[in-house]
C-alpha cells in the first residue's frame, strides 16, 4: 500500500512560435496564442489534468495545448493522483488582444452603382466580431456626411455627383472595423438640359453680334451724299408772276386777269425775255 497524501503540482506554460515560455503573466495573447499543463507527483504518480476558462466547465487536458475563447479573463488548472488527492486549482490571469469586428456590404451588391437624382436607393451591410458583439453601425458619404446609423436604410436624397459611401461597425470594446465602401454615381440630366439651354443662348448671342458687326461695317462703307448734290437734285420751282392790281396768279403770256380784269399785256410782255434790235434800237420780245 503506497502511504500518498500529497496531491500532484501542476503548471502551466505559454507557447509562442512553438518554444515553451514559463514566464506567462507578461503577455497579451491573441486568439492564436496556445497554453500547455504539465504535472507533477513524485508517489502515485498524476491520474488527470483539468482546466477550466472563467468559473466555466473543467475540461480534462490530453497533452495537446490548447487556445484560449474569446472574452476569456482567466485559467483554471489542477490535477488529481491515483489514490484521489487532488491539488487546490491555480489561476493564471489573461488578456487577449481585441480582434477587430469586419464590416460587409450586401447591398448596392455591386462596387459601383449609377443612380438617377431623386431615384431611391437601398442600403444592406452586416458587422462580425469574433471575440465579442457589434453595437453600432454607421454609412457616411463623403459629399452629403452621415447617412444612417442603422445596418440597412434607404434614400431618395443623395446630392447629384460621385460619392464614396463607407459602412463600418463598432464591437462592444469600442473598436470600429475597417471601412468597407461603396461608389454611387448620382446623375442629374437637369444639369445637361440647362447646359442645353446655355449653350443655345450663348450660340445666339454671338450670332447676333456677327450679324450687328456685319450691318454696322456696311452702313460705314457706304458714301454719304453731298449737301449740294441733294441740293441739285431738288428741282427749284418756277416763280409764278402774279396781277399787280389782285395780286392773283396769271399764267405766263396771260392778256387778262381772271380775277380782276387788269390788262397784263405789259406785264407779260415784260416778263418775257427781250433785246433791243440792231435796226431800229426797239426791244422785242424773244
Amino acid at each position: 500500500v503506497v502511504d500518498d497524501i500529497d496531491p500532484p503540482e501542476t503548471s502551466i506554460a505559454l507557447i509562442i512560435e512553438g518554444e515553451v515560455v514559463d514566464e506567462t503573466e507578461n503577455y497579451t495573447i491573441s486568439r492564436e496564442t496556445m497554453y500547455s499543463l504539465s504535472s507533477h507527483d513524485a508517489v502515485s504518480g498524476e491520474k488527470i489534468i483539468e482546466y477550466r476558462f472563467d468559473e466555466g466547465n473543467w475540461l480534462t487536458y490530453g497533452g495537446e495545448p490548447f487556445t484560449v475563447p474569446p472574452k476569456t479573463d482567466r485559467i483554471d488548472y489542477r490535477a488529481t493522483d491515483y489514490v484521489g488527492n487532488q491539488e487546490n486549482f491555480s489561476s493564471l490571469a489573461v488578456q487577449l488582444i481585441n480582434v477587430k469586428p469586419t464590416a460587409t456590404i450586401h447591398s448596392p451588391s455591386s462596387s459601383s452603382v449609377t443612380i438617377e437624382k431623386d431615384e431611391r436607393i437601398y442600403f444592406n451591410g452586416s458587422g462580425a466580431d469574433i471575440d465579442g458583439e457589434i453595437l453600432e453601425y454607421k454609412w457616411v458619404s463623403d459629399n452629403d456626411g452621415l447617412l444612417s446609423n442603422n445596418y440597412k436604410f434607404n434614400t431618395s436624397s443623395l446630392s447629384a455627383g460621385t460619392h464614396k459611401i463607407t459602412f463600418s461597425v463598432k464591437d462592444d470594446e469600442g473598436i470600429w472595423s475597417v471601412e468597407a465602401s461603396v461608389t454611387v454615381d448620382v446623375s442629374d440630366n437637369r444639369n445637361l438640359y440647362y447646359l442645353l439651354i446655355v449653350l443655345v443662348i450663348a450660340g445666339a448671342v454671338v450670332c447676333y453680334n456677327i450679324y450687328s458687326n456685319r450691318l454696322f461695317t456696311k452702313d460705314e462703307t457706304e458714301e454719304e451724299p453731298d449737301e449740294g448734290d441733294v441740293k441739285n437734285e431738288i428741282p427749284e420751282e418756277e416763280e409764278i408772276p402774279s396781277c399787280p392790281d389782285c395780286n392773283f396768279g396769271i399764267k405766263p403770256g396771260a392778256k387778262f386777269c381772271k380775277n380782276c380784269g387788269c390788262n397784263l399785256s405789259n406785264i407779260t410782255d415784260s416778263s418775257r425775255e427781250q433785246m433791243e434790235c440792231i435796226g431800229c434800237g426797239e426791244n422785242i420780245s424773244i
